[in-house]
This record gives C-alpha cells, structure tokens and sequence, in this order.
C-alpha cells in the first residue's frame, strides 16, 4: 500500500513544500506562501487566477492556418501559432495579414506524391462580418476553471482564441487517401507494358495531372474533392467558431497521433497539473461538442458529401484514357473509393470517440491520485488555514472536472 504523504508545510526560506503522494512519480512541489499553484504567467496574486489564462497545451498552430507538407493543424510552418499573451490576458492566436487555404500532401511514400487544398475561408476574425449567422461554440465562462458550461454563445468580442471550424476535419482527406494506398492492392499499369503499380501510381495520371468538369467546376479530380468542404462560396452555412483549446482536443481525436502526447501529459502531472486540469477539461468539452445535434448533422452531411463527390469523381473518370506528355493511359476503371470512404470514416469517427474516452479514464485517475487523495486533502485544509489557498483551489478543480466527467453525455454515432 503506498503511503499517503500531507502537505504539511515547513518554513523553508519563504515558501511551502510538499510532496506529491508517494509512489506518484515527481519532485516534491514548492509554493510560494501567497498560495497560487502554478498561477498563468507566474503570478502569485488570488486575482490574477483567470483560467482564461490557462493554456492544456504546450503549442497553438492554427487550424485554419496550415501549409506545406501537409502536417494537419500541427504543422510547424504554420503561420499562425498562440501563445500567452498578457496584454489580451489570454492565450490568443497571433495571425498575420493574409491567412492560407490548408495545404495537404499524400502518397508521400511513393513517386507519385499529390497535393490537396483546401478551399479558401475566412479566419475567425473575419468570419462574422461576413456570414452573420455563423454560430460560436465555447465555454459559458472561460475566466471560470470550475464553471464547464458550454454551447453557442454571443459572437465574442475576441475572436483570436476561436478558430473558424471545419466541422469534418480536413485532414481526413490526406489520411483516407494515404490509408488507400497502403491498403488496396496494385492495379494492371495503364500505361500499358504489363506492369503492375499502386494506388497512388494509378490515380495520379487521371487524377491530378488530368482536369475533368464535376458539379460545373472544371479542375484536378483531387481539387474537386476539396470541394466538398466548405469554403468562402460554398456551403457557408456550415461554418462555426469554436474555442481554440477545444478545438486542438478534437483535432487530435481525429488525428494519426494521440490526443495528446504521453510525455507533454506527464509533464504536467509532475510539474502544471492545472494545465493537465485544462487538457482534460477541453477533450471532455470536445466530446460534448460532437454530441451537439446542428454539428453532428454538419458532421455526417460533410462526411456524405464527400462519398457523393468520390462517386461523381469516379463516374466522370470512368472508361476515360487521358494522354500526359508522350505517355497514353488506358480506360480509368473505378475503384469504389466512396464505399470504401464510408467505411473508413465510420472507423475513424469509432476510433475518435475512443481515443476521447481513452485519454480521460487514463489522466484523471493519475491526476486525482498525484493531487487529491484523502491524505493530501486534510494536508490541504492545513494549509489553507495557514493562509496558502493554492493546494485547496486545486483540489476543488480537480473535484469540478471529476463531476463534469460523472455528468458526460452520450455521444450517438450516427454513421
């Protein structure tokens, strides 16, 4: 049985130490005497605790800014990224003047690598003035570590700490089409010498070097496919905000890595758990948010859109040859590639939910035995009576974020 270690303080040159509760990995943790834990940007004073001010993640690339190599909202050549600022007293998204469309490359591993780009839309702060009905998703009270309301709220005078949603990630079109090629076989060579090649291979001649007319619009078959998401003329009804640190909790359920990195995790258990406290409370949020109904139709009517473009993609491509350079390719025959979309975007709306589920029932049991045992709560009723409120206040967190997880919605999977 592990020992159970109080917060009992001891005078040492000015500030508390105590320790974690043994078998918790860690150094003992050391307050100042003013009782603020981990306060933002260091401050020791009871009125500068705005959890508006507290960042669960180590890193802001904007999700509306991504280019290049298609590394999704996480890409390091972003040119947007937040960090904490004091003047706005909150963790904001620097943005330059011009944002860009999101750029996305697949078929990597092959010689045939591809790009798909997004269709170009409004930052946040620019996203109202133009579609005055676009609804903001975010907290009720974002200044509040304990309050975990959420939902549409009035069109927020910041808009820098709200991203401009889209509400089917579209990083999912660079994965699905990456996963294609690594899971269907090779088809017959089109340029004919009885060869074999992959996927990726057999849809580039047809696909991105060949335009075909879709819908009205003529373009490269993977731009079309861009198409189905909204953009700055298209489908501007489905447009919303969405709090910034949310909106990072749910791109990592839908991404290829874990919400959260373990050690970026760790890191805050040992050293900031009120920012472990904010992670959590943003997955859970983000959780919520897919439970909503206005975004769980966007949801599903976007993820249908897209099999209803790979259909019409395919059946304009079928029994077509195209010529590029001096090379001449056969007949296009179609893959099925909406059916298998379909299928694969059920799994990956599967796997989001469970990687949500996952990353809250393996943090929080650690965060609450590393903070708010029994043992460390008595300490911490000790040490408020010795005027230092940090350990307590973050108890208190800890219980808030427990009873937010007990009340946890049902999350239907509707495809």
């Amino acid at each position: 049985m592990m020992e159970e270690v109080g917060l009992s303080p001891l005078a040492l040159g000015g500030v508390h130490q105590y320790g974690k509760r043994s078998g918790v990995k860690g150094p003992a943790l050391v307050l100042p005497k003013t009782g603020c834990l981990f306060c933002p940007g260091g401050s020791a004073n009871p009125d500068d605790r705005d959890c508006a001010k507290v960042t669960g993640w180590d890193d802001f690339i904007d999700p509306d800014e991504t280019s290049g190599s298609g590394a999704s909202k996480r890409e390091l050549g972003s040119v947007e990224a937040a960090k904490f600022d004091p003047e706005a007293g909150a963790p904001v998204l620097h943005t330059y003047e011009k944002r860009k469309p999101k750029k996305q490359k697949f078929c990597q591993s092959s010689s045939a690598e591809m790009e798909i780009i997004s269709p170009d839309f409004w930052p946040s702060g620019q996203l109202v003035p133009h579609y005055s009905n676009a609804k903001t998703y975010g907290y009720g009270q974002p200044q509040t570590c304990n309050d975990y309301t959420f939902g549409v709220i009035p069109t927020p005078s910041n808009t820098r700490v709200y991203a401009t949603e889209h509400i089917l990630e579209y990083q999912l079109l660079q994965h699905f089409l990456n996963d294609m090629e690594s899971t269907i076989g090779q088809f017959n060579d089109p340029a004919g010498g009885g060869g074999k090649v992959d996927f990726c291979d057999y849809i580039r001649p047809y696909w991105y070097e060949n335009q075909i007319t879709v819908n009205g619009k003529t373009d490269k078959a993977t731009q079309i496919l861009a198409y189905a998401y909204p953009g700055k003329t298209q489908y501007t009804d489905e447009w919303v905000m969405l709090d910034a640190q949310v909106n990072k909790a749910k791109e990592g359920m839908w991404g290829t890595h874990e919400v959260n990195a373990d050690t970026t995790m760790e890191e805050y258990e040992l050293t900031a758990p009120e920012r472990e406290v904010k992670n959590l409370k943003d997955v859970l949020t983000a959780y919520k948010y897919h439970t909503d109904s206005n975004i769980a139709s966007i949801l599903k009517k976007q993820r249908d859109r897209v099999a209803t473009t790979l259909t019409a993609i395919e059946n304009a491509l079928a029994g077509k040859s195209v010529k590029i350079g001096n090379t001449q390719y056969g007949a296009y025959n179609s893959i099925g590639l909406a059916a298998k979309w379909n299928t694969w975007s059920s799994d990956r709306l599967k796997l989001a939910k469970s990687k949500a589920d996952t990353h809250l029932s393996t943090y929080f049991p650690q965060l609450k035995e590393g903070y708010a045992t029994q043992g460390l709560r008595t300490a911490a009723q000790k040490a408020a009576s010795a005027g230092d409120n940090g350990p307590q206040e973050l108890i208190g967190k800890i219980d808030a974020l427990e009873a937010a997880l007990n009340q946890k919605p049902t999350w239907t999977l509707n495809f």
